[in-house]
């Protein structure tokens, strides 16, 4: 499960450096288009994600601002790896 994680985390992590990179210095023909589409589509997404963990760990004793943070840019990893941690202690 360890290295699913951390597999999902880079993988996410080199999806969004090519969806900001796209911005910067887009493909030539229409696929820049779908590119600047998926990354407004996967912000929204780790956004709305992030929004809902953050709700559900308001009373938490933990620093939430940091994990909400990873929540939003690993998306569903972060809280994959949280629950792994905790199971392991």
């Amino acid at each position: 499960m360890q290295q699913f994680i951390l597999i999902g985390k880079v993988s996410t992590l080199i999806l969004w450096a090519v969806l900001i990179v796209n911005l910067f210095y887009p493909l030539a023909g229409g696929y820049s288009q779908y590119l600047t589409w998926g990354l407004i589509a996967l912000a929204v997404t780790h956004l709305l994600e992030a929004v809902v963990f953050m709700l559900k760990n308001k009373d938490s004793e933990e620093s939430v601002l940091g994990d909400t943070f990873k929540v939003f840019v690993y998306g569903f990893f972060h809280p994959l790896s949280l629950k792994q941690n905790n199971e392991a202690s």
